[in-house]
């Protein structure tokens, strides 16, 4: 925080060289090769050293946010999740990233589901993402069954979708984004002769 970088890191280096089994010291060296020495790949290289020796939940989220960043694809990120299923349990943030990598993945059934299991504890920063990612993962489900064929089943999944769980923790606000619902909502009912309920 005295923008003495450089120095900071020759003696987190040096640390290394005296205990290299020190979680703290490899997540600094972390933040300093990431975020001022333009080195991503040895950032890398410390969080998984990081994780290694410390067992911090908050680590999953850095090394999860570092690999967004270097354009790690979903099914890249969603395996390093799977590698340390105890603390992801620990953050909802990161349970929340990991179901919106699996719909980005396309399956969005498995998505909803994961969701559905969880009990959410709304965090500072972190409202209105599940409600969206809610209503995204339901339209895109909805649709990709309205244009198989599946109309019945792609109604209810579009009706899910504008229904919050409680175990959200979280209830609908004025800001809930819902118009790509009803929009494919209408396509649907459009599709099946209904012009009634289409327009409404």
């Amino acid at each position: 925080d005295r923008f003495r970088y450089e120095e900071a890191a020759e003696v987190w280096e040096k640390g290394i060289t005296q205990n290299n089994t020190q979680g703290k010291i490899w997540r600094n060296l972390a933040l300093y090769y990431f975020d001022k020495a333009g080195k991503p790949e040895k950032a890398k290289e410390c969080l998984e050293k990081a994780l290694e020796y410390k067992n911090d939940p908050r680590l999953l989220l850095e090394y999860e946010q570092l690999l967004k960043n270097m354009n790690y694809t979903p099914e890249q990120r969603i395996a390093v999740y799977e590698k340390y299923p105890e603390l992801l349990k620990e953050r909802d943030d990161c349970y929340l990233d990991k179901l919106t990598l699996v719909s980005q993945t396309g399956d969005f059934e498995k998505a909803i589901e994961m969701a559905r299991v969880k009990r959410f504890h709304i965090y500072e920063g972190g409202e209105g993402k599940l409600t969206k990612q809610h209503a995204w993962m339901h339209t895109l489900y909805g649709k990709e069954l309205m244009e198989s064929g599946e109309s019945e089943k792609a109604e209810k999944i579009f009706l899910s979708g504008v229904n919050m769980p409680k175990s959200y923790g979280e209830a609908k606000t004025f800001f809930n984004q819902e118009a790509h619902i009803f929009y494919y909502l209408g396509v649907l009912y459009e599709k099946q002769g209904e012009a009634v309920k289409a327009d409404k």
